[in-house]
């Protein structure tokens, strides 16, 4: 959504449907938002999810604008969009947008709204319900894993120290850069190692079974 906007910033926000607040829960750009939360109506992501409408906002018109809650940063100057994220039933979430030098494009928020609206049909189809605070265990668990491939007499390190918890029910999407690790990563889950990598330290955790060395 960023690189096809040319935003610098950009977050996705979810309705915790228990505790009546938004969160954001994947960010893209410097200012880290994740964990931020709003309660209903509040700040941008708040208003968003509470009306169902869409708000765009030249950077003229920005002036100490909240994205979330009373001790979220206020935000001036910029350019910025907020597009609901819509099922048949509810708004579940939003798609919040900033940093772009320009102001956005009708072409560009018709691309944001139906991008949103197949995100939406995605989540009713599944029957996704976004429970951050509650009690789940992990079905699997990956602790500080380090992978090192021998290439000739040196020794690369691929994975240096990754975490990452895996809930039931979860669809979990990796990103990144060519040779980041990512093939890497998914390989070293379901034990398909070429004969020269191993994981150096760390643990997988499998419902509970370590199988690490497996």
């Amino acid at each position: 959504f960023c690189r096809g906007t040319k935003s610098t910033k950009g977050s996705i926000w979810m309705l915790d449907e228990q505790s009546g607040r938004t969160i954001a829960t994947n960010v893209y750009g410097t200012d880290d938002a994740t964990g931020e939360s709003a309660g209903p109506g509040e700040g941008l992501a708040g208003r968003v999810v509470a009306s169902g409408k869409i708000e765009v906002h030249r950077a003229s018109e920005v002036q100490n604008m909240k994205l979330a809650g009373v001790d979220s940063p206020a935000l001036s100057g910029k350019n910025m969009v907020c597009v609901p994220i819509k099922t048949p039933r509810h708004t579940v979430g939003c798609l919040l947008l900033t940093g772009k030098e320009t102001a956005y494009t009708e072409q560009e928020l018709t691309m944001l709204e139906q991008c949103c609206a197949i995100l939406a049909i995605d989540i009713e189809d599944k029957g996704f319900t976004f429970r951050p605070f509650e009690d789940r265990k992990p079905l699997v668990q990956v602790k500080g894993v380090v992978k090192e491939f021998l290439s000739g007499e040196e020794i690369r390190q691929i994975l240096k120290g990754v975490d990452l918890d895996i809930y039931p029910g979860e669809l979990v999407v990796v990103l990144g850069e060519s040779g980041c690790g990512k093939s890497t990563l998914v390989n070293t889950l379901i034990a398909l190692l070429p004969s020269n990598a191993s994981v150096t330290s760390g643990r997988i955790i499998l419902d509970g079974e370590d199988v690490t060395a497996m």
